[in-house]
C-alpha cells in the first residue's frame, strides 16, 4: 500500500502545526529571569552593603543562594513534564542545557569556596555564564532583548576581570544583572502576554 502524497494544504497544515508546536514547547514568558533576575541582583546589592559594614561574612548571601540554587536543580532535573504536554526536541535541548549550565554554576561556586579560583575571577566567570544562558535561550526563540542583555552582561563580566574590589565587582554585577536579566525577563513577559505562541 502506497503512502498518496499531500496536498499543498496539508503541507502548510503540517508545517504550521509543527511550528507551532515547537514554540510552545519553549515556555519563554520571562518569569525565571525576573525570578532569578531579582535574587540575583539582591545577593550582589546585599553583598555589597555587607562589605561595606565591614561584615565579618560579606560573601553570606551567595552561600544562602547556592543552597537554595542546589535545591532548585535538583527539583527541575527530576520534575515530571505536566500531563499532555508535548516534549520537542527544542524543550530537551534547552533542559540538557540548562542542567550542564547549573552544573558548571556549582563547580565555579566549589572552586571559589576551595580557593581554587579567587572571588573577583569566580564571579566574572558566573557573569560569563549567565550571558551564556541569556544568549542561548534569546538565540533560539529569536527575542533580541536577551541578547542584548546577554552582551551587556558578558561587557560586565570583562569589566569585572580587571577590578581589584569585589565590593565593586557587586554593583557591576548588580547593573549587569539588572540591565542583562531583568528588564529583558519583563519584555518577555510582556510579549508573551501578547502573544502566547
Amino acid at each position: 500500500m502506497q503512502d498518496k502524497p499531500m496536498q499543498e494544504q496539508e503541507s502548510l497544515a503540517l508545517i504550521q502545526s509543527m511550528i507551532a508546536t515547537a514554540k510552545q514547547g519553549v515556555k519563554a514568558n520571562g518569569k525565571g529571569f525576573i525570578t532569578w533576575g531579582w535574587i540575583l541582583a539582591a545577593a550582589c546589592l546585599s553583598t555589597y552593603i555587607l562589605f561595606m559594614v565591614h561584615f565579618k561574612y560579606p560573601l553570606l548571601p551567595w552561600s544562602i543562594l547556592t543552597i537554595g540554587g542546589i535545591i532548585a536543580i535538583v527539583v527541575n532535573i527530576f520534575k515530571e513534564p505536566a500531563p499532555g504536554k508535548v516534549k520537542t526536541y527544542m524543550d530537551e535541548l534547552l533542559k540538557g542545557f540548562s542542567t550542564g549550565f547549573y552544573i558548571c554554576l556549582v563547580i565555579i561556586v566549589a572552586a571559589m569556596n576551595l580557593d581554587v579560583m579567587n572571588v573577583l575571577t569566580g564571579f566574572s566567570m558566573l557573569l560569563m555564564l549567565y550571558g551564556l544562558l541569556m544568549y542561548v535561550v534569546g538565540y533560539s526563540i529569536k527575542f533580541n532583548p536577551l541578547i542584548t542583555g546577554a552582551i551587556v552582561t558578558w561587557a560586565g563580566c570583562l569589566v569585572g576581570l580587571y577590578l581589584k574590589s569585589t565590593a565593586y565587582l557587586m554593583l557591576i554585577s548588580a547593573g549587569a544583572i539588572i540591565v542583562g536579566f531583568i528588564i529583558p525577563g519583563y519584555n518577555l513577559k510582556k510579549a508573551w502576554k501578547n502573544n502566547p505562541y
